[in-house]
């Protein structure tokens, strides 16, 4: 079976899982890379990407060379932002088909997971939905993170 991992990282922590769950999957990988992004540190990121997320923005793209039609796997991974999921993905859903998939999504972040796994099953509604799995960065070690990880895509 075909899989893709299809991710957006703003600092890496995404990007450090959605990684690790390709190479355990082994799953081809697309980082979503919006054209024009900002790059702000501290307070000004979250104000940035808090109203990118809550105005629903949908970011223009760096182009792709992957067909998300040709996989019968798909494994979203994306930051949560203002409690819902980072704008890039939101730009992807809009230009892509992705119906009568298997799908799952994986969604890290340093507060609460808000509404993302609710909002994910809603935009993947179409599919069938594998599992989803939050992981809360600044809490534990990386290594518990990593093997929980491991561990949920074992069983997908």
């Amino acid at each position: 079976m075909k899989k893709l991992v299809v991710y957006y990282s703003y600092e890496g922590n995404t990007k450090y899982y959605a990684d690790l769950l390709a190479n355990h999957l082994q799953a081809d990988v697309l980082e979503l890379k919006p054209v024009n992004e900002k790059s702000s540190k501290g307070f000004t990121k979250f104000v940035w990407g808090g109203y990118q997320a809550v105005m629903k923005k949908k970011p223009e793209l760096v182009a792709y060379n992957f067909r998300p039609a040709d996989y019968e796997m798909l494994v979203f991974a994306t930051p949560v932002w203002a409690g819902t999921f980072a704008p890039p993905l939101r730009t992807f859903f809009e230009r892509e088909d992705i119906n009568g998939k298997k799908v799952a999504f994986l969604y890290t972040h340093q507060g609460g997971p808000g509404k993302v796994k609710e909002q994910l099953e809603e935009v993947l509604s179409d599919n069938h939905l594998l599992g989803s799995m939050d992981i809360l960065t600044n809490k534990g070690s990386q290594e518990e993170n990593r093997k929980r990880l491991l561990s949920w895509a074992q069983a997908l």
